[in-house]
């Protein structure tokens, strides 16, 4: 029943619908050796504000965050931490925590207990980046600050930092120039007391990506325009600063992520090497809301580019491609690109390009737009990045004849961009209807087949299979653990009751679903190109049934999460029926 080829590693984090946990997963899975039989296992919590998934204020978010402490009843063999909370819970709740993790390596992200070795963002080298731009370059004096809670250690660094910064160049930042928040989308009356302490803002420093969204929303009403009125720019660099509009320039980790170097260290220390805590360079991620040309820093020369420079302008181009999760067997994008600008700056240079060439690029372009890079990009920055490209060459190529080839190359790229992208749209909306629709058969055939069943919680798991995901795997106790009942240990067996593996269920078998909860992620029926999944607790009210664990990708996590309440829901009803 155990596999013991794989090596198995957990990764707790809080708030997983937020998009820097999202990213963060995604970049620790992406990191994983693609010769080496690693599984990494996310349990997920739902922090509060201040203190993390410690709270108690809220029931439901309180049991819903006890199953993370189930993490510590399984063999991991290291663990990576992503609590940034845990720098400021009480030391009664930090002892629980470290004390119940097993004695094996660990590696925190942002949170230094003195337990571990850490990695961090160097948050001042991307800060002072801007700050150099924003007073050298853009001679601008009046700042301001959207900021978090003195329990927040990110946000009071960024904080320190940035006064600082402009302190070396002359500037104080006053004191109403600093606001703080929850550091959430919905902190809107502190962004409309930022706007109304500070009316004469040139700049707006917002502590993460987050508060911009609040901001954007109040700066609408009042009719002030991002970029134009005033420059604003956030921190993580996530998913939603490319889709707010205009979109959000941002500080974020360059080629090396902190869940990338995390992992590292981590599989450092499985292997019995020597690690140290790091810091994660940062850097500058311009956009609308706050221009800044750092293509031109590369293209000053663009006879001199070599394949070290395209990588640079792949990562401006297609910044997200180093945080995601990629098969094994798809096409390496990135080889790709470079390999297409490097064959057109080679013509550019021998001023000769042949019809053959032209249509070998074309068909790598082909090649390269149909293998999904444009899912790595936001289209404003692409287009600006290639229009700059286009631009150089064109200056540096004095030959009509070879112009018009590369030209067309360049329109290829920008019409086959635009055709995609209008697809996605189509798709994206296409995919919500049909998930809703796969949500309406899985409710209604299983109300109808309980109806005739004498087990209706087996009907509820048989119909897991209706909801259209590809890989999934559900834990279920024999008897629902009850939060706070005389405050016993989570069960130490568990059945693994079903799976899907590449769409197709498999119910197991009542002799083999049981194991030890220690060994349930090394359980040899777990399918073995699986690289792990992400864990969403099944519960209702006070009853925890088990886990419902789903292979991750951009659509599980909301997903996910609503498959586990509709079954947790389920099967305690089907309990109470029980009872009666």
């Amino acid at each position: 029943m155990i596999s013991k080829e794989y090596k198995t590693i957990g990764l707790i984090v809080e708030n997983i619908n937020t998009d820097y946990t999202q990213d963060l997963i995604h970049s620790v899975y992406n990191a994983i050796p693609r010769d080496e039989n690693i599984r990494v296992f996310t349990f997920a919590g739902k922090g509060e504000e201040g203190v993390g998934i410690f709270g108690d204020k809220n029931e439901y978010v309180s049991i819903y965050n006890s199953v993370v402490f189930m993490a510590g009843d399984i063999d991991f063999d290291g663990y990576i931490i992503a609590l940034g909370s845990l720098r400021s819970v009480d030391k009664k709740k930090l002892k629980r925590f470290t004390g119940m993790l097993k004695d094996v390596p660990r590696v925190y992200i942002s949170a230094d207990i003195g337990d571990g070795v850490v990695i961090d963002y160097d948050n001042e080298s991307g800060i002072r980046e801007v700050v150099d731009l924003l007073v050298n370059i853009g001679n601008l004096s009046r700042f301001a600050m959207l900021g978090g809670g003195e329990d927040n250690f990110d946000a009071v660094e960024r904080r320190d930092i940035f006064t600082k910064c402009l302190s070396q160049r002359g500037i104080t930042m006053p004191e109403r120039a600093h606001v703080t928040s929850d550091m959430s989308i919905t902190c809107y009356d502190r962004a409309e007391k930022l706007l109304d302490d500070n009316p004469d803002a040139e700049v707006i420093f917002c502590v993460n990506d987050a508060v911009a969204k609040p901001l954007y929303d109040v700066m609408k009403q009042r009719g002030i325009t991002p970029g134009r009125d005033v420059k604003v720019f956030g921190f993580d660099n996530t998913r939603l600063a490319a889709g707010l509009e205009p979109p959000l320039s941002s500080i974020g980790t360059g080629s090396m992520t902190v869940g990338k170097k995390a992992l590292e260290v981590l599989l450092n220390l499985l292997s019995g090497e020597k690690a140290e805590s790091a810091k994660v360079a940062t850097t500058l991620y311009a956009r609308a809301s706050m221009e800044y040309d750092m293509l031109s820093r590369t293209l000053i020369d663009v006879t001199r580019i070599d394949r070290g420079d395209l990588d640079i302008i792949f990562d401006m181009c297609f910044y997200r491609y180093k945080n995601e999760i990629y098969n094994r067997e798809n096409v390496n994008l990135r080889r790709l690109f470079n390999e297409i600008m490097f064959r057109i700056i080679k013509a550019m240079k021998n001023r000769c390009m042949s019809e053959d060439e032209y249509g070998d690029i074309c068909r790598l372009i082909d090649i390269l737009i149909d293998n999904g890079v444009m899912e790595y990009t936001d289209p404003q920055r692409f287009v600006q990045c290639i229009n700059q490209l286009q631009s150089a060459i064109n200056t540096a190529q004095k030959s009509v004849a070879v112009n018009v080839y590369i030209n067309r190359l360049f329109l290829r790229i920008k019409d086959r961009m635009v055709y995609i992208l209008s697809g996605q749209k189509e798709a994206v909306v296409r995919e919500n209807a049909l998930e809703t629709e796969r949500m309406k058969e899985y409710l209604m055939s299983g109300f109808n087949r309980m109806e005739t069943s004498d087990d209706p919680a087996e009907v509820s798991i048989r119909m897991l299979d209706k909801l259209g995901v590809d890989n999934l795997l559900f834990y279920m106790y024999e008897k629902p653990f009850i939060v706070g009942a005389d405050k016993k240990p989570f069960p130490q067996k568990i059945d693994l009751r079903c799976m899907i593996k590449e769409g197709e269920m498999y119910v197991m078998a009542h002799d083999r679903r049981s194991g030890a909860v220690s060994e349930m992620f090394k359980r040899e029926e777990i399918p073995s190109r699986s690289m792990g999944y992400v864990g969403f607790p099944v519960f209702c009210k006070d009853h925890i049934f088990g886990i419902l664990a789903c292979e991750p990708d951009r659509n599980i996590y909301g997903l996910g999460e609503l498959i586990a309440a509709e079954l947790g829901r389920t099967l305690f009803v089907n309990e109470k029926q029980l009872e009666v």
